[in-house]
């Protein structure tokens, strides 16, 4: 899905007609591809879900919505609890219910984030897993004042740390699909607007790009005035 807005600023990219350039659309076309997609995320599946299973405590009974699911990586599979995963990506939803059959407790759904066709108190537990960067300022704020009217117990957003990018990070950042890898303070000065964030932390890498969490309930819960 390609976002338009101006209210926030991506990493300046030169693209031409060079080889780089050519190369790094193949590898755009590629990533559309569900099972590319999958072994291309494998470096940071397993410190992600770790960070899921630590910050969140999904009982039987807990009703959980991951808005940007993609194919469904961080789908919830456990007994009693319900799980609905949401992309812009058909072809995507697509593949994650095809891999998810004998899990009647996961559906998903092909839908736009910044239009959530859920009413209030429809979820316990919301994810936004790597989503953020791919939406400008203006967007990222429609959708987390969106998320706060649901009326969810907690937010848990994992997402690329755009701090001290240098060699092959600054070059993963400045290609990567999403456009709007922002800095640490940056993305909390966005996220604090309408939810109070109770835990944070980054997960370094070696060479792919840092990754960092935040807990988060929504301010009018904490007792804070909404933003």
């Amino acid at each position: 899905m390609t976002h338009t807005d101006t209210s926030s600023q991506p990493l300046s990219v030169t693209r031409g007609s060079s080889w780089a350039d050519r190369g790094w659309r193949l590898v755009y076309r590629c990533l559309e591809q569900p099972r590319l997609f999958e072994w291309f995320r494998v470096p940071i599946v397993a410190s992600t879900q770790r960070i899921i299973d630590q910050e969140l405590r999904l009982e039987p009974g807990r009703r959980v919505l991951d808005v940007c699911c993609g194919i469904g990586s961080f789908a919830i599979q456990r007994a009693g609890v319900m799980y609905v995963g949401l992309d812009y990506e058909f072809r995507y939803v697509r593949h994650a219910a095809e891999h998810r059959n004998g899990q009647p407790a996961c559906r998903f759904l092909a839908a736009d984030a910044t239009q959530l066709p859920f009413q209030p108190g429809a979820f316990d537990e919301i994810l936004w897993i790597y989503g953020l960067h791919h939406f400008s300022d203006g967007q990222a704020r429609g959708i987390l004042r969106s998320l706060v009217s649901l009326r969810p117990q907690h937010l848990l957003i994992i997402d690329l740390v755009g701090d001290d990018l240098r060699g092959m990070k600054r070059i993963l950042a400045e290609r990567d699909r999403g456009k709007y890898v922002r800095p640490v303070a940056r993305q909390r000065a966005i996220i604090e607007e309408s939810w109070l964030i109770e835990q944070s932390g980054v997960m370094p890498h070696r060479i792919i790009l840092d990754t960092v969490y935040y807990r988060c309930v929504p301010r009018r819960a904490a007792g804070t005035p909404e933003g």
